[in-house]
């Protein structure tokens, strides 16, 4: 199973935003089981970071100009967002953790 998710990472450029996130946490899981540290996915954790940065910034610059459904359509997103950096948080705090030991 690893190395199908080592070779799906690596060639994750026809993926969208939903199916990287989906590959995230199955690497947290996977990490987070593993008693070893696995090979970091920089490329994945970087593209992660960059869409999520994007959509933080399109959210924040939405806001100014808006009425109560794209108000609430905006909390929706922010909550995804918030969602994802979670994942990232946990899957890179497991990674620190492992290195610590």
């Amino acid at each position: 199973m690893l190395a199908d998710l080592d070779q799906t990472v690596s060639e994750q450029k026809g993926f969208t935003l939903n199916d990287r996130v989906m590959m995230l946490r199955s690497l947290w899981r996977t990490e987070l089981q593993c008693p070893e540290i696995l090979p970091y996915q920089a490329s994945l954790v970087n593209s992660i970071k960059q869409a999520v940065e994007t959509q933080q910034e399109s959210i924040d610059d939405a806001v100014a100009t808006q009425n109560e459904l794209e108000y609430f359509t905006n909390v929706l997103y922010q909550t995804e967002i918030d969602q994802v950096r979670y994942s990232l948080t946990q899957y890179l705090r497991i990674r620190i953790l492992k290195i610590e030991r």
